[in-house]
């Protein structure tokens, strides 16, 4: 092999095209960082805060709604009285387990 193709088959990492490029390494204050995990642990407390309140205000209307007799499809349930039953029986509309099993 010649030197040529052997620098040809290894790029170079400063020839990459701006791909795998990292900014050089700087040293961070170390209290700079600190000060940003902090600030960003207080926005997502917050975001929890809000995120259990609307929750709480979900369930509250949850219950409303199947204490107020609205089903979740839409539709209401109606009981039957025992009068309506009884007519049920009488016109023989009512299916029972007659088997004996």
């Amino acid at each position: 092999m010649t030197e040529e193709k052997k620098g040809a088959e290894t790029p170079k990492p400063e020839d990459k095209g701006g791909e795998g490029k990292q900014a050089p390494a700087e040293k961070a204050d170390p209290m700079e960082l600190i000060n940003k995990t902090n600030e960003a642990a207080a926005r997502m407390e917050k975001a929890n805060a809000k995120r259990e309140e609307l929750f709480a205000k979900q369930e509250a209307a949850a219950g409303e709604a199947k204490l107020g007799g609205e089903a979740e499809a839409g539709a209401g349930t109606a009981e039957e009285t025992p009068e309506d039953y009884a007519k049920k029986v009488m016109a023989n509309e009512v299916e029972t387990d007659d088997s004996g099993e």
